[in-house]
């Protein structure tokens, strides 16, 4: 009976430390997921959507991937800038469609030629964000793996001495 209860406590005791161990291809709590759109990638950390300057506030600390994210920042307002024009450019032109055809057809394709770079700016915002996460997530797994470290060292002096452990 007494066997039982020994072995019965060893069980649960060794359950109980192996679900609380964690293992150890588990990516970090700081990883951004992305999930595909079209045209697009919608960014996630913890389930929750990133926008462009919260990604740029968890990256500060990371130069590389704050330097892309950057770049990104830039091409998504070029992005807006080219719709922007693209669209106006493009109304205008439909406006004198029947007033002037050739001021018309002018405005018609500068608009287009907006919008079309527009598109391009955003295909390379996606690039670089889709870098600076890459970046950031190999820099966050880095940073993590790193972090279960033992480091001993051995102190000796004239009225002392000793061995100090320090687990990080």
């Amino acid at each position: 009976m007494l066997s039982r209860v020994r072995m019965l406590c060893f069980l649960l005791f060794g359950c109980g430390v192996l679900s609380a161990q964690i293992p150890g291809d588990q990516p970090p709590t700081d990883t951004i997921y992305y999930r595909n759109e079209f045209l697009n990638r919608n960014y996630l950390l913890k389930g929750k959507p990133l926008t462009l300057p919260v990604m740029a506030f968890f990256m500060k600390d990371y130069p590389a991937a704050y330097n892309e994210l950057r770049i990104a920042q830039l091409s998504d307002q070029l992005c807006v800038a080219g719709y922007s024009m693209g669209s106006l450019f493009t109304i205008g032109g439909l406006m004198f469609s029947r007033q002037d055809k050739e001021l018309s057809e002018g405005l018609i394709k500068m608009g287009v030629v907006g919008i079309g770079a527009g598109l391009v700016f955003q295909l390379v915002a996606g690039k670089y964000k889709f870098r600076a996460v890459r970046i950031y997530n190999e820099e966050v797994k880095k940073k993590g793996d790193n972090k279960h470290s033992m480091r001993v060292e051995w102190n000796a002096g004239a009225m002392s001495a000793g061995i100090s452990v320090q687990f990080d």
